[in-house]
């Protein structure tokens, strides 16, 4: 199947979020979660983070796609900002 499989990752301060899509006990799941470089220098995941199964990514993807429209309509997140 492939997996994991990041879908995309940034910096938030020290941590780096990643989401991607894993599995857990044989289930697809989402996981948009901070991840920290340990003292070894190797990348781990962090205990802050949500997962979801993967059926629940449609409603998920819907919510967020309203919650930038949202914040565009309210002067909060400049148009084509947030990238």
């Amino acid at each position: 199947m492939g997996l994991p499989h990041l879908l995309d990752s940034w910096p938030k301060g020290r941590d780096i979020v990643q989401i991607q899509i894993s599995e857990y006990k044989n289930t697809p799941i989402i996981d948009c979660r901070l991840w920290y470089a340990a003292t070894d220098g190797e990348l781990r995941p962090g205990p802050k983070g949500l997962t979801l199964p993967l059926d629940a990514l449609p409603r998920l993807s819907n919510a967020l796609l309203q919650a930038v429209s949202f914040a565009r309509a309210k002067g909060l997140l400049p148009e084509g900002g947030g990238q």
